[in-house]
């Protein structure tokens, strides 16, 4: 059982604000000495405009979106047509025509910074240079600290990236968009989890910066093991 430091029993007795004492999810959560004051609304408050904030930021870098978007676009259509060249040999696989594996091929171009399983290492950063330090003094939980950081940021990337990417193959290829409700109901509830999800898994895989300096290892590990596993799925 972990000791309570001295001061730290003092401060609660005394009500006075102590050192932040780490615990909670994944190990990182700092003691909120505000909790009684903020309450559970204030922090709610409080996340959200933390994804505000990240959203604004993302503003900042035009130029570096658009050059993503079109990135984005290049390969979309050079996959485009090779898709194209295989359903010119084949008039079905596994099930889809060549419209539904189009659609298919340009919402994953579309969703590729949103759900963004890899490539990402800011947490990771800011746990070499120690300037995490200040995200562990901030009255709040650091796993949603980081969640609502990425939230926004993924709003962000669903508006300026997401959107204009599969308009444009729309456009290019003239395969539509599902009519029914019912799968833009799935749509969104799937979308949702997976950039969940893909934020819970970068956290993970940034957080062994805490333990190693072989961390960046650990990274690239992890996107071969969850590479392997949805070539697996398939």
């Amino acid at each position: 059982m972990q000791a309570i430091p001295h001061n730290c029993m003092s401060a609660k007795l005394t009500n006075e604000p102590g050192p932040p004492t780490l615990g909670g999810l994944l190990g990182f959560c700092v003691e909120q000495n505000n909790a009684h004051s903020t309450g559970g609304d204030g922090m709610l408050r409080f996340y959200v405009e933390v994804a505000r904030t990240a959203f604004r930021r993302q503003l900042i870098y035009r130029w570096a979106n658009l050059a993503g978007l079109l990135t984005n676009i290049f390969f979309g259509i050079i996959f485009s047509y090779v898709v194209i060249a295989l359903f010119h040999a084949r008039p079905s696989v596994a099930g889809f025509d060549v419209r539904d594996t189009l659609r298919y091929t340009w919402l994953v171009q579309a969703m590729v910074m949103i759900v963004m399983t890899f490539g990402w290492y800011d947490m990771m950063l800011t746990i070499r240079s120690g300037a995490v330090i200040s995200d562990l003094s901030k009255p709040c939980d650091f796993y949603w600290y980081w969640f609502s950081r990425e939230f926004g940021r993924n709003i962000y990337y669903l508006i300026y990236r997401g959107l204009p990417t599969y308009v444009a193959g729309m456009l290019l290829f003239s395969f539509g968009a599902p009519g029914d409700w019912r799968n833009w109901l799935a749509f969104l509830l799937s979308l949702t989890l997976g950039a969940s999800v893909g934020i819970a898994y970068r956290v993970l895989y940034n957080a062994v910066a805490f333990w190693g300096i072989a961390s960046g290892s650990v990274m690239f590990m992890s996107v071969l093991v969850l590479g392997a596993e949805l070539h697996n799925s398939a």
